[in-house]
């Protein structure tokens, strides 16, 4: 018997589960989990925009002065700072609610009213003894981070869903005709008047998508590293259909890169690119400490670069979220170590389980006991094949047991073993001189046969009369001999067979 004590390291939610589970307000002026009540934020229409991004910047970065941009001002504010657990707990420690219908509600003392827009509630992990030493409580979900974003940039890319970008009454897009209220640099296109607008800068003319989907419909992956690549494709309207999360994932670290080269102007498809490159570098199982610096800055110069050509509307709170990736990576390790595909994995394979719907628990506990059951008796009793247990389809060929396309010869006639051994014989250089003469010494034994006749006659009797012609011939033959005792094998394929 002992004792076994577990840690609440960190918890891993989506975003709207995040602000149940820690109390905090995700939603709003004071949404970001990191900046709280710095958190630069806009209201727009319906929504809130989370601009400013070039308070991230280093102190002295060019883009900070005063220029062209960012409606003509400088910013040379320092970034903000996390407040530490203990600041939190002061925050949160007098929050009262009381749950339920009827009167009720958040009350707060008096000096904590500036504190009320960002908590609804005291969340009950703050009676865990550890919890106020801990630097991240909840972690920044990056699998739905990435999917939102995916999903933001086709759409304004013109290639995914409807364009956020509503008309006006006069027919210019309503977020550009907000960029253009707030004074903020227009994008490098738009020279039209505002009766009639051109295309933006950010958004794929005809051609260019014909070209963007060809690309990503010719290109082909391993097997199981994506799903197929053709069914989230719909070619006739040149969009993207039922994307899931890993699909996202795919498009932006690997596929979206080679699909846009030549598309779009420099200053657009440059941010893009570089924000697929940071993506694909923090979902590497492994990361340097070292670089977790050069990470930051090359992200925050992406969001920079997007506010220049991007309307507000682009920039929701998951595009905001990732300026604070590298800093919780820092804390609590790489991405793969706190991100929800596991879980969401897990989850399939737990409501599988499910037959009786009014009884879900039961019948999850009792199927995982089941499995269990069997994946034991399945490792410890030899010759034992499971029943009712689905094997993968990648099984066998991930464990080394063989590969597609490729078969084991087993020469059961003389006839098969004769040309196998033909066809190893004539790939070698030091053999090749001696095929004509025996060419020659078979035309000269049976004259008026035809060329086919002479053909067959030397492959069926070449390895006989090369073996005798050796032996009288010891330098060749000495050749052959140290050839033989080489440690290397050849590999050579004959009529779709491998032979060693």
């Amino acid at each position: 018997e002992f004792d076994l004590r577990a840690l609440l390291f960190v918890t891993i939610n989506d975003w709207p589960a995040l602000g149940n589970i820690s109390g905090q307000s995700n939603k709003g002026y004071n949404a970001c989990t990191h900046c709280l009540a710095e958190t630069d934020s806009i209201h727009l229409g319906n929504k809130n925009v989370y601009l400013g991004h070039r308070r991230f910047l280093v102190p002295k970065h060019r883009l900070r002065k005063k220029g062209n941009h960012f409606k003509c001002e400088a910013d040379h504010r320092p970034r903000p700072t996390r407040p530490s657990s203990s600041v939190i707990h002061d925050m949160v420690k007098d929050l009262k609610v009381i749950f339920g219908k009827g009167p009720g509600g958040l009350t707060v003392p008096n000096d904590a009213n500036n504190h009320v827009p960002m908590w609804k509630k005291k969340s009950i992990f703050w009676e865990l003894p550890y919890w106020i030493m801990l630097e991240v409580h909840s972690a920044i979900d990056v699998m739905h981070v990435t999917k939102n974003i995916c999903c933001n940039l086709l759409n304004f890319l013109g290639v995914y869903g409807k364009s956020k970008d509503g008309k006006s009454k006069k027919g210019t897009p309503k977020g550009r005709q907000t960029h253009q209220r707030m004074s903020e640099e227009m994008h490098r296109d738009d020279t039209h008047s505002e009766n009639q607008p051109g295309p933006a800068s950010y958004a794929l003319t005809k051609e260019e998508k014909k070209i963007f989907f060809e690309c990503l419909r010719s290109m082909k992956v391993p097997s199981g590293f994506s799903s197929n690549i053709k069914g989230i494709i719909n070619m006739a309207e040149q969009k993207f259909q039922n994307l899931k999360s890993h699909d996202c994932h795919v498009i932006m670290t690997q596929l979206l890169p080679v699909a846009l080269r030549g598309l779009l102007p420099e200053n657009v498809r440059e941010p893009i690119v570089k924000l697929c490159a940071f993506l694909n570098a923090i979902s590497q199982k492994v990361i340097n400490p070292l670089t977790l610096k050069n990470l930051e800055k090359d992200v925050v110069q992406c969001l920079v670069s997007f506010e220049l050509v991007f309307p507000p509307t682009f920039f929701n709170i998951m595009t905001h979220l990732i300026v604070h990736l590298v800093e919780e990576i820092s804390i609590l390790g790489p991405v793969f170590l706190h991100n929800m595909f596991p879980f969401e994995r897990f989850m399939g394979v737990l409501k599988k389980y499910v037959h009786n719907r009014a009884r879900p628990e039961g019948s999850i506990s009792k199927g995982y006991g089941t499995e269990e059951v069997i994946e034991f008796c399945v490792d410890f009793i030899p010759d034992l094949k499971p029943i009712g247990v689905p094997e993968s389809r990648h099984e066998g060929r991930l464990s080394g047991k063989g590969t597609l396309g490729k078969k084991a010869m087993i020469c059961r006639d003389g006839h098969s073993f004769t040309q196998a051994h033909y066809t190893v014989l004539q790939s070698s250089t030091l053999v090749a001189p001696y095929i004509n003469v025996h060419k020659n010494f078979v035309r000269s034994q049976n004259p008026g046969q035809s060329d086919d006749w002479i053909i067959r006659e030397h492959m069926e009797t070449f390895g006989g009369w090369l073996q005798k012609h050796l032996m009288n011939d010891t330098t060749v033959g000495d050749q052959l001999y140290l050839l033989a005792q080489t440690p290397s094998s050849t590999v050579l394929t004959f009529q779709g067979y491998e032979i060693n």
